[in-house]
């Protein structure tokens, strides 16, 4: 027996036109399966409606709030915790192979010193030659371009510059509605 549109319409409880409630009686006259079914539903429906509805008892929300606050507290000293044991392993391991190295290095110290100022000087020597070399092709450079594109490179700048703005205040607006709405 095809029962699909009768369990349908008895289990989702839809509007029935007359012609379909005609057909739904006549079908649960012959169908025990969907007369248990219809039975069902009518007593869980019942159950519903005629069940008390349940309130949190009092302090619900501040007990509620107190232990998410907690929880995030903990979480926030897990992290900071694990970010400092990290932090102190790394430094711990830098002064242990600082401290072997620095035995080898005492004798030399001088000739490391000697070493890293001549790289330093020849650093800033290269990038005064690097100076020498762009200055001409810039002057020249700014000469080819035409003025308007100097205009269009402001705006455009402009506008990223206000996107930027604007996301940040955003951010901050956010951020200040969620912790109002954390702290009440």
């Amino acid at each position: 027996m095809n029962h699909q549109p009768f369990k349908h319409w008895i289990l989702m409880e839809t509007k029935l036109d007359e012609e379909e409630k005609g057909r739904l009686r006549d079908h649960l006259e012959t169908c025990q399966e969907c007369r248990e079914l219809l039975q069902s539903q009518r007593e869980i429906s019942h159950l519903f409606k005629s069940s008390p509805s349940l309130t949190p008892q009092p302090g619900f929300t501040a007990r509620w709030r107190t232990r998410l606050e907690q929880r995030e507290r903990m979480q926030r000293m897990k992290v900071a915790s694990i970010t400092l044991g990290i932090i102190i392993a790394s430094l711990l391991l830098l002064l242990f192979s600082v401290g072997v190295q620095f035995s080898t290095i005492r004798d030399s110290l001088p000739q490391v010193l000697f070493h890293a100022m001549t790289n330093a000087v020849n650093w800033l020597l290269f990038i005064d030659r690097i100076t020498k070399v762009l200055e001409p092709i810039i002057r020249v450079g700014v000469k080819l371009i035409p003025p308007i594109w100097y205009y269009i490179f402001g705006i455009s700048l402009s506008g990223v510059l206000i996107a930027w703005l604007f996301t940040i205040s955003e951010s901050m607006v956010f951020i200040r509605r969620f912790t109002n709405e954390n702290i009440s």
